[in-house]
């Protein structure tokens, strides 16, 4: 369960973010990520992790949204980046040739975390 590893991992950084902030009356509302269609993980397999993972955390009802990010790779024959359709095969969608240098695909980062205040409905943007 590679997906359960990445929500905790996911969840113990935020928690650490949060803890040197002195967000005493705040809650966290949500935590936006972008992650890269190649990281391996489904999105609802790890946004079910993550619920799980949060829960007796300062995380606690906050949601996960994901931002998938298509792969692209470099082609070294039309010297620009491509996006491909297929992830079984690394090949310029445009000539065929093999594009093995993955430019986008791989990544697994924070957007931001939105914050709202305890008690109240709004949302503030922390990072």
């Amino acid at each position: 369960m590679h997906e359960l590893s990445v929500a905790r991992s996911l969840a113990e950084f935020v928690c650490e973010q949060i803890a040197e902030m002195d967000l005493t009356h705040e809650r966290v509302a949500l935590v936006r990520i972008r992650m890269g269609e190649l990281c391996g993980v489904p999105v609802v397999a790890l946004k079910t992790a993550f619920s799980a993972v949060i829960i007796g955390t300062p995380l606690q009802n906050c949601r996960l949204e994901v931002e998938v990010v298509e792969p692209v790779v470099f082609c070294p024959h039309c010297h620009r980046e491509q996006e491909i359709a297929s992830l079984k095969e690394l090949k310029c969608p445009v000539c065929g040739a093999r594009t093995p240098k993955v430019v986008r695909g791989r990544e697994l980062e924070i957007a931001s975390i939105e914050m709202r205040e305890v008690g109240e409905a709004g949302a503030n943007l922390v990072g």
